[in-house]
């Protein structure tokens, strides 16, 4: 994804907080959009808001296709008859950044997808309930879960690891083979995935290169404070609609 590899940058520019400013802008957006449901700025400005939460940390690159189903939902059963045109502009923006940022990849890198570490990062929202994918894969499954004992939710490296000395992998065929797990344990319990990511909008990590700078703290915490805010206001305009 887009991550700067500067540590001056990253001090700036930290990641999980541009994260989190785009999805709760496109939580916001979206809405918005329930209490207009005649507007299709708003609907449009959630897409590319989510698309573009994707691109920062590939861990949110299915959220957007998911949502897109529940848009459709929505839109049905509101005023706004035009659910398959409402849907379509809601999941444009993702094939068009997403998209458009994967085919790139494939053609300088080789692989189709925001980044070569792609299993590695849902494996960031899913390893809470990786045990959905057993029926599929229920040795490495077990594996992972055994992991996931010791390590924690971050499974992701271990587990991968584990692929490729034991399963012979390479590196990307292991991270590939993880998407596979990780993708069969979302389409099980999509609605935990989407937990897990409404999670993200209230979790806050301090920057390792800003520890021990106290006059930092403040400013940081106001900004986890204001997003969760955010988040909150959002959820009383989503449960009053």
């Amino acid at each position: 994804g887009f991550i700067s590899t500067s540590w001056i940058l990253v001090t700036y520019i930290y990641d999980p907080v541009l994260t989190q400013f785009f999805l709760v802008l496109g939580t916001f957006a979206l809405c918005t959009w329930l209490k207009n449901p005649t507007s299709m700025w708003w609907i449009l400005l959630s897409g590319v808001s989510f698309s573009i939460s994707a691109l920062i940390r590939p861990t949110f690159q299915i959220l957007t296709p998911l949502l897109a189903v529940i848009v459709w939902l929505l839109s049905r059963k509101s005023l706004n008859k035009n659910g398959l045109k409402v849907a379509f502009i809601f999941l444009m923006s993702w094939v068009l950044l997403v998209g458009s940022y994967s085919f790139r990849n494939y053609v300088n890198h080789g692989f189709f997808g925001v980044s070569c570490a792609t299993g590695l990062s849902l494996s960031g929202r899913a390893a809470t309930f990786i045990e959905k994918a057993r029926p599929l894969y229920p040795e490495e499954v077990d594996e992972f879960l055994k992991i996931r004992e010791i390590r924690g939710n971050t499974l992701g490296a271990r587990s991968i690891k584990w692929l490729m000395s034991n399963r012979g992998m390479t590196w990307p065929q292991a991270n590939n083979f993880l998407v596979k797990v990780c993708t069969a344990a979302i389409i099980r319990a999509p609605m935990r995935y989407l937990v897990e990511v409404g999670k993200s909008l209230v979790t806050f990590h301090m920057p390792g290169s800003l520890k021990g700078d106290r006059g930092m703290l403040l400013p940081f915490y106001f900004v986890d404070a204001l997003f969760t805010a955010i988040f909150l206001i959002c959820i009383m305009m989503w449960t009053s609609y």
